[in-house]
């Protein structure tokens, strides 16, 4: 009886109060949705905006590389020119001679789909140049003077790019600057300036009616080429550490969407700035409150339906479910007919538990097969820049005449390839890992960066065994960088031992400069996700742990003087395939 009356009580009260939840339901939900929605409106539009903003970048970084390349490539013609070539080796000019090179600056200017201009200057005051319109004016009459000309020196010969205000003083735009060398004797000759006129680099940008954004290109100073301030902007760019971005900057009054792209081997960043337009939230009212009134009514209906069916079952399962401990995604036990709404929950509940356990164990296996993708895909990242230095100092030694060492520069650079490369194994021999560091350094030294010596023990068992591939050179190269280059006597050692033990144990020492602690340690705790300086170094120290595991223990001590990186792998011959 009193079981009875209890629960006609309480349906009674559910019924007489449900009209009033549904009240203060409306009114709690109402601001809050009203923020939420102007919320994900605003979210949904920057979204929309930051990928209109992306999209304009991409094409205005494929518009401006043939500008850049399209100077260089004259620039180039020019060096290998005999005419410019015979006439930069006299130290007398005549008419005729100067028509002669500035036909050939004018052919080569004109070929280009860009406007290009072109001047040539020689170290006794002479200067050739092709020109459209007004003739430019250097900022010094001694080409040396200029405040660009140590930095082009430096550059040995490779082309280099500048704000034109940095060598005339008359115009602006962008100049490509080069030395000129004798391709005989390789002496410094002249300086050549191609430049690029203002209407190629405002040209290069999309007309956006969207976002009124202006395009920017700064150079190594930081000033925009194309004059207007962006003071905010380029204070991002340089504290920045991303090579691409588009990113929201939130000023006193309004917002501007950035978006830029660095061109590190031009030393410049090209982007826009944009007014982020904003989503108002009287706007969305009328949808949120049409919304609102719905859901609510929807819920008081539902509430009146699921109040006597499900109340009590969803209740029982609540508290299996409950019992169980946060993450342990086990199957529940319920008396429930899977005919049943309640036994169909459970069901659903149990596989879906079993699917997120599988999940995480595939997810779990996926992430660390996409840590060694990204690792090995690090390693071909170091290729390119190391392969084109080298063929750049091919091309010099074959255009000064000197086919012989030539050669041997390219014979050397094949056998490091070949043996980099392995046919795509991940292991090679330590004889031939050793071998790829004999003809790295004999590819630095035709490159006259050769100031150490090597020295080498690697014990006579170990010559065969298989090792993970390209280790060692990032170790020789943070040795070089970092250690004892400069120095007059530097020495720099790699040793390979197997103790009785079964435990490899390589080291890389130098007689150099050293390493701080802290530099050590953030070192030894870095990843090639970190922002560490030693990039390679790092990246090759997580190859090491990811391929064998906890067999292997990496240390870094002070070699008084110098640094001494060691290496130890235990039970190495077991596990010489990877097996950990």
């Amino acid at each position: 009886m009193i079981k009875a009356i209890r629960k006609k009580y309480y349906s009674n009260s559910i019924h007489t109060n449900l009209f009033t939840i549904s009240l203060l339901l409306f009114l709690i939900v109402m601001v809050p949705t009203m923020l939420f929605t102007n919320y994900y409106n605003n979210h949904k539009n920057r979204i929309q905006f930051q990928s209109m903003a992306t999209s304009n970048l991409d094409l205005s970084y494929k518009a401006m590389v043939p500008v850049l390349e399209g100077a260089s490539k004259v620039s180039f013609s020019v060096l290998g020119n005999t005419t410019v070539q015979n006439a930069l080796s006299t130290a007398w000019t005549s008419p005729q001679r100067e028509v002669a090179v500035e036909d050939i600056l004018y052919n080569l200017c004109s070929a280009s789909p860009f406007r290009l201009s072109a001047y040539l200057y020689d170290f006794s005051g002479h200067h050739y140049s092709s020109e459209y319109s007004n003739r430019k004016h250097l900022l010094y009459t001694d080409i040396t003077s200029l405040p660009c000309y140590q930095k082009v020196w430096d550059a040995e010969g490779k082309p280099m790019v500048f704000n034109a205000k940095e060598i005339y003083n008359n115009t602006e735009g962008l100049s490509v600057v080069r030395i000129i060398k004798d391709l005989n004797t390789l002496e410094d000759k002249g300086l050549l300036v191609v430049n690029i006129e203002m209407e190629n680099l405002i040209n290069v940008f999309t007309d956006d009616k969207v976002l009124h954004s202006q395009g920017f290109i700064l150079d190594a100073q930081e000033n925009n080429i194309l004059g207007e301030d962006i003071a905010q902007a380029a204070d991002y760019i340089q504290k920045s550490t991303a090579e691409k971005e588009t990113i929201i900057l939130r000023g006193k009054k309004e917002k501007q969407i950035l978006s830029f792209r660095i061109l590190p081997e031009w030393n410049l960043v090209i982007g826009s700035v944009g007014q982020m337009p904003q989503t108002g939230m009287m706007e969305a009212i009328p949808g949120i409150v049409l919304t609102l009134f719905l859901s609510v009514t929807m819920i008081w209906i539902g509430i009146l339906f699921v109040s006597h069916s499900l109340a009590k079952p969803i209740t029982t399962l609540a508290n299996k479910m409950s019992s169980f401990a946060p993450g342990a995604y086990s199957e529940i036990e319920t008396r429930f007919s899977e005919s049943n709404e309640i036994g169909r929950l459970a069901k659903c509940y149990n596989e879906m538990a079993k699917e997120i356990s599988d999940l995480m164990k595939q997810e779990i296996a996926a992430e660390k097969h996409r840590k060694h993708l990204e690792l090995n895909l690090l390693q071909n990242q170091f290729k390119p820049h190391f392969l084109y230095n080298t063929l750049d100092h091919a091309r010099v030694l074959v255009l000064s005449g000197d086919t012989q060492n030539a050669g041997r520069l390219l014979q050397a650079m094949g056998i490091y390839y070949k043996t980099i490369l392995s046919k795509g194994r991940t292991t090679i021999s330590i004889s031939d890992e050793v071998n790829t560091i004999h003809q790295y350094i004999k590819i630095l030294s035709f490159a006259g960066e050769l100031g150490y010596e090597m020295e080498y023990e690697i014990d006579e068992s170990v010559k065969n065994l298989e090792i993970l591939k390209f280790i060692l050179q990032p170790l020789v190269e943070n040795s070089i960088k970092h250690g004892v280059y400069g120095l007059d006597d530097g020495i720099i050692r790699i040793a390979f031992h197997l103790l009785e033990d079964d435990t490899l144990v390589i080291r890389v020492s130098d007689n150099g400069r050293g390493m701080q602690e802290e530099q050590k340690q953030e070192l030894l705790e870095a990843s090639f996700h970190s922002s560490s300086k030693s990039f390679g170094l790092a990246a090759t120290l997580e190859r090491l742990r990811l391929f064998y595991g906890e067999a292997c223990k990496i240390n870094i001590f002070d070699n008084d003087p110098g640094l001494k990186i060691e290496i130890k792998i235990s039970e190495f011959t077991k596990n010489e395939k990877g097996e950990s």
